[in-house]
């Protein structure tokens, strides 16, 4: 089997944890004896190379930056890269004859780099989502129709938010992807889909998976003194943090619970990230509070074993977290928002705790009676834990994979129980 993935990000340069676990798959379909091919962006493409990123090539142009648009950009510099990262996909498919393209990550990539798939290889385009971006509008339809913030710039922006859309209409064209065959994270995010008008054909649940061997489940020792807490991913609003920190005033000021401590750990938005600062002085909350940056993948066990509970305050419908599964086998327990895909692993009470998202108090309640009941933690933990190991490792993840791909191909008469047709 040959495939060739598409891909905004790709590791090492990754924005979360989709990326990550599309390289997870393709090192393991290409130990598996496939052959695969990656097309992704130049986002980090600036950095040393990686000796081992052999097959992937770092040649897109993403439309917009990931902190500010850019509008002069779009006019000096679109449509030039557009064409040049169709150029990019039809040459590279057309160099491999890839039996299937495999879709990942599309955000702040032109949708028309997917309808170029799916007229290359009509029947054989498979996308797996873990975010709703075929229901969003893409950046810079986004932009332009979103009004400024200062009301002064209002008529500028329309007139030029009509020029910049008639532009993009222009090029492109109309954009009717097909979705015949795809990949869902979570039930949830299939709903959401369906119910945004996406018209997802064969679509497969298949639920991520985390290497074992790297978060190693390993029995824990009883936790005495500090309740050491963590967050650990992208320092946002619609992840909730804030909420965190509201919960812990509760708890130190209110519940008067000092033994505890808090490590944030992620990169984020600036602004965000200094409306957290100041909510920590304002509280009076630095002695809990421990902010550090992006850590890499491979340092999050060790990170991870510091803690005793992760906080998973989630705001927005999340497709799915990995986070949350790489903690439970570690043997933290989680205490999170059930929010989108989370409340298909998150069970409360079984394996975790819950509260109700954006819910301070309630999160606070949580993080007390956690503190106040080793031998619930304990419980919830080992459950938690049990359950990961059980049906969550990354092979399980990759043999669904291959199994729907390897479908996909004898449904065309590409392959046979024997293996790729002649």
């Amino acid at each position: 089997m040959r495939i060739f993935v598409l891909s905004n990000f790709y590791p090492p340069h990754v924005i979360g944890g989709m990326e990550q676990r599309c390289k997870e798959a393709v090192d393991h379909l290409r130990s598996r004896g496939y052959q695969v091919w990656v097309l992704t962006s130049r986002y980090g493409a600036d950095a040393t190379p990686d000796p081992a990123d052999y097959d992937v090539f770092r040649l897109l142009t993403l439309e917009s930056d990931l902190v500010r648009y850019r509008p002069l950009h779009f006019f000096q510099r679109w449509p030039q890269e557009e064409r040049e990262n169709l150029a990019h996909v039809r040459r590279l498919v057309g160099e491999y004859a890839p039996d299937l393209i495999f879709i990942w990550g599309m955000w702040n990539l032109s949708p028309a780099l997917a309808q170029l798939a799916e007229d290359l290889l009509p029947g054989r385009v498979v996308y797996s989502f873990a975010q709703d971006w075929p229901a969003q509008p893409d950046m810079h339809t986004a932009y332009w129709q979103t009004s400024p913030a200062h009301g002064w710039r209002n008529p500028a922006k329309r007139l030029l938010g009509k020029l910049a859309l008639q532009r993009v209409q222009r090029e492109r064209g109309e954009i009717h992807l097909r979705f015949e065959h795809a990949i869902c994270v979570s039930e949830a995010l299939r709903q959401d889909l369906i119910e945004a008008g996406i018209p997802l054909g064969d679509c497969r649940i298949i639920y991520p998976g985390i290497d074992l061997s790297v978060f190693r489940p390993t029995p824990r020792q009883k936790q005495t003194g500090q309740l050491s807490l963590l967050y650990a991913g992208n320092v946002a609003p619609h992840k909730g943090v804030h909420t965190a920190l509201e919960a812990l005033e509760i708890v130190v000021h209110e519940a008067e619970r000092q033994h505890i401590h808090l490590t944030i750990a992620g990169a984020g938005h600036p602004e965000y990230k200094d409306r957290l600062q100041r909510m920590v002085e304002s509280s009076g909350l630095q002695p809990y509070v421990t902010f550090i940056d992006w850590t890499p993948r491979a340092q999050m066990p060790d990170l991870m074993r510091k803690a005793d509970v992760l906080l998973f305050p989630s705001i927005w419908e999340e497709p799915f977290s990995r986070v949350i599964l790489e903690a439970m086998a570690l043997g933290l327990v989680v205490i999170g928002a059930p929010t989108g895909g989370t409340r298909e692993i998150l069970k409360e009470g079984a394996n975790g705790l819950t509260f109700p998202a954006e819910d301070a108090s309630a999160l606070a309640a949580q993080i007390v009676r956690l503190g106040d009941d080793p031998a619930l933690a304990s419980r919830l933990a080992a459950a938690a834990q049990q359950e990961v190991v059980a049906s969550y490792g990354i092979e399980q993840m990759v043999d669904r994979i291959e199994g729907y791909l390897l479908e996909i191909l004898e449904r065309q008469g590409l392959v046979t129980c024997q293996g790729v047709a002649q």
